[in-house]
């Protein structure tokens, strides 16, 4: 029974990271509209210290490390809590455009991302 248990909780992160991941691409694509430049894969990787292959595995499947996660929503200023609380909530695709929106509205997102060249996450990304 606790075995059950124990890969229950496993199948559970595993579909949280993959919710995160799609919040996360949603993001990259509405953000895209309005900063196409930033928003590229490849200026991505440049800047946050990501390989193309890291980046394509985090938006894909949430395979990849949780530093990675951290420092692309750093990249994206967002911050960790409430993309997690679209992950965990969204319905479906409809809802988690409509969720991620209301995000960008909220935070006004019209500035460029910050630069995270020093920052921990960055320096982390880059270690790993």
């Amino acid at each position: 029974m606790q075995m059950h248990a124990r890969n229950s909780g496993v199948i559970e992160t595993a579909m949280l990271r993959a919710r995160i991941s799609c919040a996360l691409k949603c993001l990259i694509k509405l953000r895209s509209i309005s900063r196409p430049d930033a928003m590229l894969h490849a200026n991505i990787c440049a800047r946050v210290g990501f390989t193309p292959p890291t980046l394509a595995k985090l938006l894909a499947s949430g395979a990849g490390k949780t530093e990675h996660l951290f420092a692309l929503m750093e990249y994206l200023s967002v911050k960790p809590h409430e993309l997690l609380r679209i992950a965990e909530i969204y319905r479906d695709s409809d809802d988690l455009l409509r969720l991620v929106s209301a995000l960008i509205q909220k935070d006004n997102f019209s500035v460029s991302p910050p630069e995270i060249g020093n920052s921990h996450a960055a320096q982390t990304a880059q270690s790993a």
